[in-house]
């Protein structure tokens, strides 16, 4: 595990150091605790939405096009056809007000189907997941952000939290223009900010040894690595325009287009963040987790380094794997 960077004291940044974690936060909170609303019975994976959230009025929409008949599993494997992301931070409105019309929004892509189990194509989503916790918290009975609490809490994961504790040195971000202050300890993702900071696709926080805890126990070799492992949704082509991996639950699957390089014998998964985080796990047990603070959003030329930094990354770690 590596942690790049410096920390807001100018320090070199250490696996102590607290990062920004981005969508790191869907496979570490997000995906374990639909998963165990799945295993305790109280959400059915194949539920469609307009089924799970009733109250939403799905009647007054079209009913084809929206996320209606979505359900936790598509949604789950980015398989969905839930938009991207949209700009919910620039809308103004409570919580969740905003919630409620990303369920009004219209499909970002024609719903996928099904063969043998496996969807025929994902498309990566941030509003899919911000659904997701909605999801959750109706199963559970409880908000989004009291589930990940509890979850955290019960895990013991003292190195992952959605607010970095006091006095802890933490690697900062770039100047908000929208919060029109330098980022230090605040989510970077301004959805996730208009959310509270506790969103089901960003928010969390953590070092590169809480990382590496929790990734070595969610993805341990043997059924657990194997629930993840299992593919359940296409990416594109390896020649489309933007190629993408297959996924499982939640997670890259290694593939044509995924983020951790090819050298790796045997099965991987994997996921990134968008402020230059990544982890991934080989189902023999080893783990790569890198951690910086250099957001791949800003340029073209910068997402192109932060990706081939993490496929290089991967590869000297887990080319002996298998």
């Amino acid at each position: 595990m590596v942690a790049v960077g410096e920390d807001a004291a100018g320090a070199p940044a250490s696996v102590d150091t607290w990062f920004d974690l981005a969508s790191l936060t869907k496979v570490l909170v997000t995906v374990p605790l639909v998963l165990g609303c799945m295993r305790q019975g109280l959400l059915d994976p194949d539920a469609p939405l307009e089924d799970l959230l009733p109250d939403v009025g799905w009647t007054w929409m079209p009913p084809t096009g929206t996320l209606a008949r979505a359900t936790p599993m598509s949604l789950l494997c980015h398989a969905s056809g839930a938009a991207p992301t949209t700009p919910l931070y620039t809308w103004g409105v409570d919580e969740r007000t905003a919630l409620y019309r990303v369920l009004h929004l219209p499909a970002g892509s024609p719903a996928p189907r099904t063969r043998d189990g496996v969807f025929d194509h994902n498309a990566y989503s941030d509003l899919g997941f911000i659904v997701l916790g909605e999801v959750i918290a109706r199963a559970m009975g409880t908000t989004f952000r009291e589930a990940a609490a509890a979850y955290l809490a019960r895990h013991a994961d003292e190195h992952l939290a959605f607010a970095v504790p006091g006095g802890a040195a933490v690697a900062p971000m770039d100047h908000c223009g929208w919060r029109e202050r330098d980022l230090v300890g605040e989510v970077h993702d301004r959805n996730a900010a208009s959310l509270g900071g506790v969103a089901p696709h960003a928010g969390l926080f953590g070092t590169a040894s809480g990382v590496a805890a929790a990734v070595a126990r969610l993805a341990r070799p043997g059924p657990a690595f194997e629930e993840l492992a299992r593919l359940r949704s296409r990416g594109p082509a390896a020649d489309a325009a933007a190629p993408a991996p297959d996924r499982g639950l939640g997670w890259e699957i290694a593939s044509p287009g995924w983020s951790g390089g090819s050298l790796a014998r045997g099965r991987m998964i994997g996921q990134i963040g968008s402020t230059g985080t990544g982890a991934w796990a080989h189902e023999s047990g080893q783990i790569a987790i890198l951690l910086t603070n250099c957001v791949t959003a800003v340029t073209t030329a910068q997402r192109a380094a932060v990706a081939s930094l993490r496929r290089r990354f991967v590869e000297l770690t887990t080319a002996s794997s298998g």
